[in-house]
This record gives C-alpha cells, structure tokens and sequence, in this order.
C-alpha cells in the first residue's frame, strides 16, 4: 500500500486502512510526503519511494 500524505484524491485516511483488507500477511504500508500525483512524478519519490517498492517486489519475484 502506498500512501500519499498529501493525496486530496485519496486521503491518506481512506487509503491507509486498505492494507487490513488484504488477505496476505506478507504486506507492507509505505507512507510517503507528497500528493496522488507526486507518488508518480516526483524526483523525490523517484529517488526514494519507488526503489522501496521495486525492492520489495523484487525481493517476491
């Protein structure tokens, strides 16, 4: 679950619970300090947030 801590599309208070409904229990929740745009574009999440998540993919692949 990635969370935008600014995301006015999806607040964080909507999307954070979203993990519970998940049936793995191999999951992770990563809260990031930008908007629902910024997790995609940003250099900042370029440069931090989406190497977290590759990591974790791949750490499952």
């Amino acid at each position: 679950n990635i969370v935008g801590q600014g995301d006015d599309l999806v607040p964080p208070q909507s999307s954070i619970p979203v993990i519970n409904k998940v049936g793995s229990t191999d999951k992770k929740s990563i809260e990031f300090p930008t908007g629902h745009v910024g997790l995609c574009v940003s250099s900042k999440a370029h440069a931090q947030l989406w190497p977290q998540v590759t990591e974790w993919l791949a750490e499952r692949s």
